[in-house]
């Protein structure tokens, strides 16, 4: 399991993040897998009280081609962090969670999520 903080998103942008999937080093085969990419307060809340997740089967995370190198992409929108305070910033508590297609479930990447305040308040 590898420990990381992603680079800060600005409340209310969207941001990009690229996934390399491995364990013990070695690239985990995501074809059949279900990922779940989820961002809490704290690490304790409910999956019910996430402040966003993403998932492979409905969208949110994309696995590239071919998938035996574990890779995949995740999306945020601007609608997932635009609810948090306006008034500070913010680290969020972030994993990334696989089932792999023989239902082994694991949990390679996990750390914070540093969500700043915008600076610019009028997006029209």
């Amino acid at each position: 399991m590898a420990y990381t903080t992603l680079t800060a998103i600005v409340r209310g942008d969207t941001a990009i993040y690229d996934l390399a999937i491995t364990s013990n080093g070695v690239p985990l085969d995501l074809a059949g897998a279900l990922i779940w990419f989820t961002a809490k307060h704290r690490r304790t809340d409910a999956d019910s009280a996430a402040i966003f997740q993403k998932r492979s089967d409905t969208g949110g995370i994309v696995v590239n081609a071919p998938t035996t190198l574990g890779t995949a992409v995740v999306t945020l929108n601007a609608i997932d962090t635009v609810s948090l305070s306006a008034a500070h910033d913010v680290n969020l508590w972030f994993d990334v969670k696989i089932r792999d297609a023989n239902g082994v479930q694991s949990t390679p990447i996990y750390g914070y999520l540093p969500v700043v305040i915008d600076v610019t308040n009028n997006s029209s």
